[in-house]
């Protein structure tokens, strides 16, 4: 049952965990009882009211929650597009898409914005790397055919989260997670900025390839927030 109780976030473990385990000892949980467990689990995380002294909930990471439900939206009206013939063959026209993606992508630039806000003044490369990803993800944002915007835009990811980590703004877990979604984005737009521009539809592959790793990236930096950041030192 050690797994189970895992799930919950470390400030509510300490807090909880001795006597959470001392009564699943006296009776084993029933199925219901795990299930119950398990979504109390994701509650305590959603809703965290037991951050440590050092970390303040930041209620501003259901703005990239949001984001991720219009961009599987954005995905889907994509994916639904009517099919258009050029001289390079057939593709769906995913024009529609474009402005639920650009709010999708809006939200979860926020969400970075609020992470960085919470740097220390000499976490200087690792605020750069923010406004990379800020300025270069709202240019993609408008036009998401445009590799050369994306890539800076997840390399500036990839460098804040690597800084946030180091002084203590994220954790391991989350810039592990961040950097395990980013790699096939990363690798297959540092081909798209090299290679001709129908080179992509011309291989088979899907662009949902790209924007479903994407999604991890809008629910860590959700969770993240939420499951609480360090607090603003006192001036």
């Amino acid at each position: 049952m050690s797994g189970l109780l895992r799930l919950y976030p470390r400030s509510w473990r300490e807090r909880y965990g001795e006597e959470f385990a001392a009564l699943i000892s006296e009776r084993p949980p029933s199925l219901s009882d795990r299930v119950d467990i398990v979504r109390g689990a994701v509650d305590a995380r959603l809703h965290p009211q037991l951050a440590g002294p050092d970390q303040a909930p930041d209620r501003s990471g259901f703005a990239p929650l949001a984001g991720l439900v219009l961009l599987v939206a954005a995905v889907w009206i994509g994916a639904n597009g009517p099919v258009r013939y050029d001289q390079y063959g057939t593709y769906r026209d995913g024009s529609a898409a474009v402005l639920p993606f650009l709010a999708a992508m809006g939200l979860l630039l926020f969400g970075i914005y609020r992470l960085m806000k919470r740097l220390p003044p000499e976490s200087r490369g690792a605020r750069v790397c923010a406004w990379l990803a800020i300025g270069t993800g709202a240019l993609w944002s408008i036009m998401p055919w445009y590799a050369v915007a994306a890539l800076p835009f997840l390399l500036g990811i990839l460098g804040f989260s690597i800084g946030a980590q180091r002084v203590g703004v994220v954790s391991r877990w989350l810039t592990i997670g961040i950097v395990a979604v980013l790699v096939v984005p990363i690798a297959l737009f540092a081909a798209m900025a090299v290679l001709p521009w129908y080179a992509f539809r011309l291989s088979g592959l899907n662009f949902v390839v790209i924007l479903a790793p994407l999604g991890g990236l809008y629910l860590l930096v959700g969770l993240g927030l939420l499951r609480g950041v360090p607090r603003p030192a006192p001036s």
